[in-house]
């Protein structure tokens, strides 16, 4: 590695940033990555911030002549891999989500590409097991959701990651995880098949299903899109989480059964066995079909992200209920005319119903409102009477999931607590907190004001309310889960069905 990589202090010149190497941290097949350093400038001054940068080396073609990469194979394999690295920076950079490492620029130097990234202090999770020996139950399985999420939020935009393990995921400072390393990522087009004709490429033995090693989109049932090789990879990661021990490779499990044992000796819950288990059958059709079934069956508590209307995934959603909408609502006589006659008889009926009702029956009900606001006015005296612990106003908060935010209103040891709003990073949210997180009902609006959500909080997370996405006059009522529409249908702007979603898939 020491001949082969950049050596520290050397100079890179990107399109808007000048980086300087300090060290390798790492080298695989198809690259090296370094940690860097650039100047941010400012008005008054500049800040030195500390960056990731990976650069196309393949380890089995490549050289080096002073700082430039050589290759054998200038015009064959070389060339072609260099066009996927660059597609890989590009679908990075596509990536909204706080899972997903955030990619700063790409560019050409030495003969070949690179891209910087933001460099996640907190190490990889590897180490952390390694350092540990394993997790406990209650921790893996939190990094297991914020994992999930990130993989959910890739397949919503038909990208596979491929080479999942705990080696390719990071801690930020804060303690949440990210992916860095989709070396072997893939996007796949709307007929679910790889848009490169490069191969899938094996993955990392105990991490890969049997499938993958001669998969290609043809090979697969239906022409689905092959969530289930990330779901074995989750699977298998879970496994190392919680046992300090890479899983068997997949025909080791197809040939002698799943290792419960490994997982019973350290007191694993049996559910979270199960559930890791089914996820890593060696049979595809076995498993769960995607990450959001897997993490549905794992946990309640399922991570939700909020849907970017700039990015892939809404515009493919977008897209598909567009072609839906052009088949479906040609007005009819029922709905010209039936409905709306229907609805003045009813309206007519009910006026002439009260008209007539009884006297003494609406003195009795006035009186029985009147009775129900006076104990109102009293519960609500009482609550008056009973302030919050605390309140915060302007306050930088931190919560458990690392997520730092602006919070005005009710606290209880410091953390929101009750009633408040939260300016975040990605948008408004207004609505109830438990200790940091939001919970409850609430309502949040994207800082762009392009998408809004109204309806419940579980964990931080979307439960069950609606999303609408206003410059596209639609919206989304039902259950929310790992980033998308799970169970529900999208309306038009006139309240019309457009279709269903179930299980997070689309209905004609």
């Amino acid at each position: 590695m020491a001949n082969s990589a950049l050596q520290p202090r050397t100079i890179l010149h990107g399109k808007e940033y000048t980086y300087r190497i300090v060290k390798v941290l790492g080298q695989g097949t198809f690259g090296i990555t370094y940690l860097a350093t650039t100047q941010i400038p400012g008005q008054l001054g500049h800040i030195d911030v500390q960056v990731a940068i990976k650069e196309f080396f393949m380890r089995d073609i490549n050289g080096r002549k002073d700082t430039n990469v050589t290759a054998s194979n200038k015009g064959g394999l070389f060339d072609e891999y260099k066009r996927k690295f660059a597609r890989e920076a590009l679908n990075l950079s596509r990536m909204r989500h706080s899972g997903i490492v955030k990619v700063l620029e790409t560019f050409e130097a030495n003969s070949t590409s690179y891209y910087s990234m933001e460099f996640c202090t907190g190490g990889s999770l590897d180490e952390i097991i390694k350092k540990q020996g394993s997790l406990p139950e209650e921790q893996a399985i939190e990094y297991f959701k914020q994992i999930a999420s990130a993989l959910a939020y890739m397949h919503s935009h038909r990208m596979l990651h491929l080479d999942l393990k705990p080696g390719n995921i990071v801690l930020r400072g804060s303690g949440e995880t990210a992916l860095i390393d989709f070396g072997l990522s893939k996007q796949f087009g709307k007929d679910n098949k790889p848009e490169s004709s490069t191969s899938i490429g094996s993955g990392t033995p105990g991490y890969a299903p049997i499938e993958q090693a001669n998969y290609s989109g043809s090979h697969h049932a239906k022409g689905e899109f092959p969530a289930t090789m990330d779901v074995y990879a989750l699977g298998g990661t879970l496994f190392k989480m919680l046992t300090g021990e890479c899983p068997p490779e997949a025909s080791e499990i197809f040939e002698n059964g799943f290792p419960y044992d490994m997982l019973q000796i350290r007191k694993i819950s049996q559910h979270t066995t199960d559930c890791i288990a089914r996820a890593m059958q060696p049979r595809r059709a076995d498993r769960y079909q995607s990450v959001a079934d897997f993490a549905s069956d794992l946990t309640d508590e399922l991570p939700v992200t909020v849907i970017d209307t700039n990015d892939i995934a809404t515009t493919d959603i977008i897209d598909n209920i567009q072609d839906i909408k052009k088949q479906k609502y040609k007005p009819s006589f029922f709905k010209t005319v039936l409905i709306p006659s229907a609805i003045i008889f009813i309206i007519v009926l009910s006026i002439t119903l009260i008209f007539f009702y009884d006297s003494n029956n609406e003195s009795d009900a006035t009186e029985a409102i009147l009775n129900n606001t006076t104990n109102s006015i009293q519960v609500s005296e009482l609550a008056e009477n009973q302030p919050m612990e605390e309140k915060l106003k302007n306050e930088k908060i931190t919560n458990s999931k690392g997520i730092t935010f602006e919070y005005t209103g009710d606290a209880k040891n410091g953390m929101p607590h009750g009633y408040g709003t939260g300016i975040y990073e990605n948008g408004k949210y207004v609505g109830q907190y438990t200790q940091g997180l939001r919970d409850g009902n609430g309502s949040f609006t994207t800082s762009d004001g392009l998408n809004h959500y109204e309806g419940t909080f579980s964990n931080d997370y979307y439960g069950t309310g609606t999303l609408t996405l206003t410059n596209d006059n639609m919206y989304f009522k039902g259950r929310f889960v790992l980033g998308s529409p799970y169970d529900g249908s999208w309306y038009d702007s006139d309240n019309n069905e457009i279709c269903k979603v179930e299980k997070g898939k689309q209905q004609q």
